[in-house]
């Protein structure tokens, strides 16, 4: 018997075309990669989930960022939070970035969450990078900027913070789902000033996208400058422009954002002449944050596919001898927690990193670097798109060039810096990484 249906040979092709075109449709609406990319996406090849919880004292505490500052917090202008982003790679490899909106967060505290990770299936420790806004208006969590020469930490506030990271990155972990994760890089020109050398300067603004099949899942922004938007005399709890940034982005992109602080070093700040609210300010901190999500939205249409999506981690951990007394004091007299994984025969232990995805590194540095010894370490990977995360896994303060450290110009800076050589070891480390 004769197939009724497509007993015309011209009838059969016609129908195959149309039901060909029909699935290509099909698939292209599925995989559509709105306010990203307008072509084409192919299948997603990794998975990714983002978080946050606040992490805002509930009692006042000394606030950190500025020397001399009297008295302890009065209240709470804006809440500070944890975000994270977890990205799993095609082999089941995780990595876990986590952003705090403090003036630091200490190797001796990183190492307490990482031990309480390690109890945990979610999550390789050694995978997980805790990095600070670097605001100034939230608590001391380093410990030097006390009262009556006491420590500034509450120690009580750290452990409810370190469990709540824990909790975060455990929560997180359990909600992984398919995505896609896009590069878009624009300038941040005129936002920031060097203070100490006039031009010197990295003013791109790198924003990592992750997105989903039918979602936004995290927005992660990287750009350099001091959060300083509130002076001394300010005693409300805030999170500065990077609050301001995130919430702007949470709001118009309907997902988690994080904030990297880059090469703010030396001294890096909002360069007021370019805003309209000249004075230290909650107003400025605003204006300054929305400026910064603005650029990042009008970036995102020319955000670059990573399509080729791998992942690499590299950490090595390092030893810089301390020479500055003052810090000495502060950790002989119990200021600045130290333990036998922190402190070493005048050692500070601290680490260093590189992660690769795809053709992007990110290379995680744990203080506060200067634009100019930051642009010497992305010569190490030449070939590749690379951007520096300040203040990673600990904060040890400035790092400067060795051979610029005793410059009139660092006076300030060598005060709050471990000492000359730290800049040296920890670009001779990173070369050493580049190059395996």
């Amino acid at each position: 018997m004769k197939n009724l249906i497509f007993s015309d040979p011209t009838m059969f092709a016609g129908s195959l075309i149309c039901g060909l075109v029909l699935i290509i449709l099909s698939l292209m609406s599925y995989f559509n990669t709105k306010g990203l990319d307008d072509g084409f996406s192919p299948p997603p090849v990794f998975k990714a989930a983002s978080g946050s919880c606040k992490i805002t004292p509930s009692q006042s505490v000394a606030l950190g960022g500025y020397a001399n500052r009297s008295g302890l917090s009065d209240g709470v202008h804006d809440d500070l939070f944890a975000r994270c982003l977890i990205l799993e790679s095609p082999d089941g490899q995780r990595l876990a970035l986590v952003s705090l909106d403090l003036v630091g967060f200490l190797r001796y505290d990183v190492l307490m969450v990482k031990k309480e990770l390690s109890n945990q299936k979610i999550i390789d420790p050694d995978s997980v990078f805790i990095f600070s806004t670097h605001n100034h208006s939230g608590p001391d969590t380093i410990g030097i900027w006390g009262i009556n020469g006491v420590s500034g930490r509450d120690e009580q506030y750290l452990a409810e913070t370190r469990k709540k990271i824990v909790e975060l990155i455990e929560f997180t972990g359990r909600n992984l789902e398919e995505a896609h994760i896009y590069v878009a890089q624009t300038s941040g020109e005129g936002l920031s000033v060097n203070q100490r050398i006039s031009g010197e300067l990295d003013e791109t603004i790198t924003a990592i996208l992750v997105k989903s099949r039918n979602k936004n899942i995290a927005a992660l922004v990287n750009f350099g400058c001091h959060p300083e938007s509130l002076g001394r005399d300010n005693r409300l709890i805030t999170a500065d422009f990077p609050g301001y940034l995130a919430q702007k982005l949470e709001k118009e992109l309907g997902c988690t954002a994080l904030f990297a602080n880059g090469l703010l070093g030396g001294m890096v700040s909002v360069n007021k002449e370019y805003f309209k609210i000249k004075d230290k300010s909650f107003e400025r901190a605003e204006e300054t944050g929305n400026v910064l999500a603005e650029r990042v939205l009008d970036s995102i249409n020319s955000a670059k596919h990573i399509k080729n999506f791998s992942l690499k981690i590299q950490r090595k951990t390092i030893a810089i001898p301390l020479t500055n007394l003052r810090l000495q004091a502060a950790m002989r007299l119990n200021l600045i927690p130290i333990s036998d994984e922190t402190f070493d025969q005048n050692r500070v232990l601290t680490e260093v990193g590189i992660i690769s995805l795809g053709e992007m590194k990110i290379i995680l540095v744990p203080g506060e670097m200067t634009p100019g010894l930051g642009a010497k370490i992305k010569t190490l990977m030449p070939s590749a798109r690379a951007v520096i995360f300040g203040l990673t896994n600990d904060e040890i303060g400035y790092i400067l060039p060795s051979e610029d450290f005793d410059s009139p110009l660092y006076k300030y800076e060598r005060t709050m810096s471990l000492g000359q050589s730290t800049g040296d070891i920890i670009y001779q480390a990173l070369k050493e990484l580049a190059a395996q």
